[in-house]
């Protein structure tokens, strides 16, 4: 079966993307595999734990079995290449929900990078407009892939 070229290609602006949400520089992100509005979390677990594909994907078997839940809306999907298996993909706002649930210095700094900006949001501070306004091309291309 044949894939679209879309899922072939590696995509430098994901990649960029997750280099700006965790804090590091983009030559540490590998390849993240993206198929339509979806990202392969094994992917996105090596890039935030910093381990190899067999390390990460244990630690994201213990956060499915602490949170069996988050395994809802996955999708499977066969990237092209030789000897390639069904590859676990979800969309953006679900990565970031298991992001934060993944053992790490990486992920300990989101969650309290969020957790300062929730704290901001409740305390009225006016400043996240112009942090809002000054990122609004990925809050428009995140709705976008929300409506598709």
């Amino acid at each position: 079966m044949k894939r679209a070229a879309a899922a072939m290609e590696p995509d430098g602006e994901i990649r960029s993307e997750f280099a700006t949400l965790l804090g590091k520089d983009l030559s540490k992100i590998g390849h993240i595999r993206k198929h339509d509005d979806a990202v392969a979390l094994l992917d996105v677990a090596m890039a935030v734990t910093g381990k190899n594909s067999n390390d990460a994907g244990k630690d994201l078997r213990c956060v499915f079995r602490r949170y069996p839940e988050l395994q809802q809306n996955m999708l499977k999907f066969k990237f092209p290449g030789r000897g390639k298996r069904d590859t676990p993909i979800v969309k953006l706002a679900k990565v970031i929900e298991i992001i934060m649930l993944l053992p790490g210095s990486t992920a300990a700094t989101l969650r309290l990078e969020a957790a300062k900006l929730i704290v901001r949001y409740l305390g009225g501070d006016l400043r996240l407009i112009d942090e809002v306004r000054h990122i609004r091309h990925v809050q428009e291309q995140l709705a976008l892939q929300e409506r598709i």
